[in-house]
């Protein structure tokens, strides 16, 4: 799993209606020659054509992979432009097949800490709407193809992002259970439960054991200490 900030995206498929959609995290430090393989997987293409990327503010062109009769350009362009370097300008366009001309306007909708999210893995597809178009259906009106799936995509890119194993032992890490310090209030109380022979009646021990297990966890230690005073209250301790 990437560290850092991830990138939250609104890819959209111009000319679509309805509008195809689709929503989606990166990591903050993406290339666009990656952005490109993580569209393709989106919007199930086939990567069997050329594509480029161009700012919408100045059209200044940033990558395509190589050069045919469909792309008059005099220079080979840089593949190692980062997405966030141009996104923060305003959007960036993905135009795939030049012949059918499908054109994805990529805007940046917010930039997210990573240890805030729950998502499992980076790139991750977090929703969308519609469905895929074929390839070279652009002259038939936009034949559509298989329908949205948000599992589907997510596996295909897991399996073309891997996380490095450094990344695991990272993550490990941060999902390590870490021992709750306990409080000396709810630890007199936990004695109180084990030697004060009224409570015992009214706590079987299998329970008893388990509230004094969730002594030990800061988030119900609050819940606990009300239903313990509950029950000394209507059970008082013998002196």
């Amino acid at each position: 799993m990437a560290t850092g900030q991830y990138l939250q995206l609104k890819i959209t498929l111009k000319d679509t209606h309805p509008p195809v959609w689709r929503r989606v995290l990166i990591p903050d430090d993406m290339r666009l020659d990656k952005l490109h393989l993580v569209i393709q997987v989106l919007f199930g293409w086939e990567n069997a054509h050329l594509h480029q990327f161009w700012n919408t503010q100045a059209r200044d062109l940033f990558f395509v992979p190589s050069f045919d009769e469909d792309f008059m350009g005099d220079e080979e362009l840089e593949s190692d432009v980062k997405a966030l370097d141009e996104l923060e300008f305003g959007n960036l366009i993905y135009q795939y097949d030049f012949g059918d001309d499908w054109q994805h306007q990529i805007h940046l909708e917010k930039i997210i800490e990573a240890d805030t999210t729950a998502v499992p893995f980076v790139p991750y597809c977090l929703t969308g709407r519609g469905a895929n178009f074929e390839e070279d259906s652009r002259r038939d009106d936009g034949m559509r193809g298989d329908e949205f799936n948000r599992d589907k995509i997510n596996a295909t890119l897991k399996k073309m992002f891997p996380q490095s194993k450094k990344s695991r032992k990272k993550a490990s890490a941060k999902t390590k259970a870490v021992p709750a310090k306990i409080d000396p209030a709810l630890a007199k109380l936990a004695e109180i439960l084990k030697e004060e022979d009224t409570l015992k009646a009214i706590v079987n021990k299998k329970n008893k054991a388990f509230l004094i297990e969730l002594m030990n966890q800061p988030v119900a230690g609050a819940t606990i200490l009300k239903l313990v005073e509950l029950l000394l209250e209507t059970h008082p301790p013998k002196r």
